[in-house]
């Protein structure tokens, strides 16, 4: 779990739930099944409410898929680049749209973003991707910087 690996002064958990933007009948279950993690501040997606350039580890897990609108997107990742610093990196961990989740998922695939969805949004937000590795055959994280970030 993320909170063991860090001082609990250090994490702060955001949750980007707009119930009248984000209508997956799968969020609605998710949602009424589990709990947020306590002490979670409710955020927009176009503005995280956080110092520039403040942040050096940013985590997005299994979530940003609900952000349906790829404007949206792509605002939501511009503002994760604003507030990381300067070399700062975010993971995004995320189901693709692609042949093992189609396997496992059937049409509910459909639900999840292309590989090449994902590239955009992080690219268009001024995020370049250090690295990818699959999980799981159907789990894919991005290692991600901010542009002009050193490697």
């Amino acid at each position: 779990m993320i909170a063991e690996k860090f001082d609990p002064g250090e994490l702060l958990a955001l949750d980007f739930y707009d119930a009248a933007k984000h209508t997956e009948p799968s969020i609605r279950r998710a949602r009424a099944a589990y709990q947020p993690y306590p002490g979670t501040t409710n955020i927009s997606t176009n503005k995280i409410p956080i110092d520039a350039d403040s942040v050096d580890k940013f985590f997005a897990i299994l979530s940003a898929h609900e952000i349906r609108d790829a404007a949206e997107r792509r605002a939501f990742f511009a503002e994760v680049s604003r507030v990381l610093s300067r070399n700062g990196r975010a993971v995004v961990v995320e189901r693709l749209r692609d042949a093992a989740n189609f396997l496992a998922y059937n049409i509910g695939a459909l639900h999840f973003h292309s590989h090449s969805s994902w590239l955009e949004s992080f690219a268009a937000a001024g995020l370049v991707l250090e690295s990818e590795k699959k999980i799981t055959p159907f789990v894919t994280a991005f290692f991600l910087k901010k542009n002009g970030a050193e490697s």
